[in-house]
């Protein structure tokens, strides 16, 4: 069993995120980062849309690209978080921890990778102004399980109905699934189904875009992506952050047994600046 999780943290308080920082150093000039343990491995493009490209697992590349949007705004651009100015890095050899600056706020990602628990992801996204943030925050995935069909569900009962919490993606005798940890976060507004590139391109080129909402796509290369959207109401205030928690599942075949294999994406930690 292969993971690469996020600390289950709702808020990163500035002192624990200080303390973070004073043990990171200067990034590689590429800005490449690569984890490692037992028998995985994943590489990370800090500074391009590649985002997070390979998960190797005894070889075998699963994954193309997962990286995080963010729209402040409803009919502004999307960006990409590595269109922020990327400063110091911190790789262990199975954490890693970036940081990000941006005009009013910062923004951390955190990835964990193990060779044992299953694996959980978690984005912590807060306000930190006296004013609300009209936040729109993406997660783009790209998984290469060959000619494969992806399904999007949505929260069946409760006041969180209507909310999508789950993404299944199967083809070549492997099964990917993820789900919305709805304890710890409100399922997504909006999700999109689709056959690449259509999100991605959808993502970079249409301002004030929304996913559309289509819950199936393939068989063929499909994509799939999850959009959360809220205004955090100013610092200190009830409802300033966003807590979205993931856990990530892959089942792949071989000769002789069924390996499970568990992936959560990072943790991600936005803040404006007063």
């Amino acid at each position: 069993m292969t993971t690469l999780n996020k600390p289950l943290l709702a808020i990163y308080p500035a002192a624990a995120l200080l303390a973070l920082l004073s043990f990171a150093t200067p990034c590689r000039a590429d800005n490449i980062q690569t984890l490692t343990a037992e028998n995985s491995s994943v590489s990370i493009d800090l500074s391009s849309q590649n985002g997070m490209y390979q998960w190797n697992v005894d070889g075998n590349n699963y994954l193309a690209q997962q990286w995080f949007w963010y729209r402040i705004g409803a009919a502004t651009p999307q960006n990409s978080i590595d269109t922020l100015t990327l400063g110091t890095v911190n790789n262990t050899g199975n954490s890693l921890t970036a940081n990000y600056t941006g005009t009013g706020f910062s923004l951390s990602v955190s990835y964990f990778l193990t060779g044992s628990t299953p694996g959980s992801g978690l984005s912590a996204i807060n306000n930190t102004t006296a004013s609300p943030l009209d936040l729109h925050f993406f997660q783009f995935s790209h998984f290469l399980l060959g000619n494969s069909t992806v399904t999007l569900s949505k929260i069946s009962a409760g006041p969180s109905a209507g909310l999508y919490d789950e993404a299944l993606q199967q083809g070549s005798g492997v099964t990917l699934n993820e789900t919305v940890d709805t304890v710890n976060t409100p399922g997504a507004n909006h999700g999109e189904a689709a056959i690449y590139p259509h999100t991605v391109n959808s993502l970079n080129g249409t301002p004030g875009y929304t996913l559309n909402d289509n819950t199936s796509a393939g068989p063929g290369d499909v994509t799939w992506a999850l959009e959360w959207d809220k205004s955090l109401a100013p610092a200190g205030q009830v409802g300033s952050s966003l807590v979205i928690s993931k856990d990530k599942n892959l089942t792949v075949p071989e000769p002789s047994a069924w390996i499970l294999l568990s992936l959560g994406l990072g943790s991600v930690l936005l803040r404006r600046r007063r």
